[in-house]
């Protein structure tokens, strides 16, 4: 197996900073000829103004009530679209979801208008679909009225 990165063979190469003033830091060289830069990468992330466009184009409460949950928690579209009635807590402003990998449940912090859109969805479905505890929390608003698929 041969070395992708040799070291640079040269006697220049290995006292670079042999001329230098040993009090002034030393100045930063690569090791090998063909050493690998670590690319700087920018996070992925929407700008305001789109986002604020993607969210007015939404028609229902249900649907701006499930990006407000996956934008302020972080939580997969799968972990949301499982949640129960029981799996929100609007007082102490959290939701509980069951992950994907190790099937643990986890509270997650969510954001004061995550809830108040979802208030006025469960105010447009109030007495089309079942409330209970253990009932699912997202209904398709088609007829017949179903849980989505996951």
């Amino acid at each position: 197996m041969v070395n992708p990165f040799p070291l640079a063979r040269s006697h220049h190469a290995r006292s670079g900073d042999r001329h230098c003033n040993p009090m002034e830091p030393a100045a930063g060289e690569r090791t090998g000829r063909y050493g690998p830069r670590v690319p700087s990468r920018r996070p992925r992330q929407i700008p305001d103004e789109y986002f604020a466009e993607l969210f007015a184009l939404l028609i229902s409460h249900r649907d701006r009530a499930l990006v407000a949950f996956w934008i302020s928690t972080g939580a997969r579209a799968s972990e949301l679209l499982g949640m129960a009635s029981g799996d929100i807590d609007p007082g102490r402003q959290l939701i509980t979801v069951v992950r994907k990998g190790t099937k643990a449940i986890q509270v997650l912090p969510a954001s004061p208008d995550a809830f108040v859109w979802l208030r006025l969805y469960q105010a447009q479905m109030h007495g089309l679909v079942p409330a209970g505890r253990d009932d699912p929390l997202w209904w398709t608003l088609r007829r017949p009225l179903r849980t989505p698929r996951l």
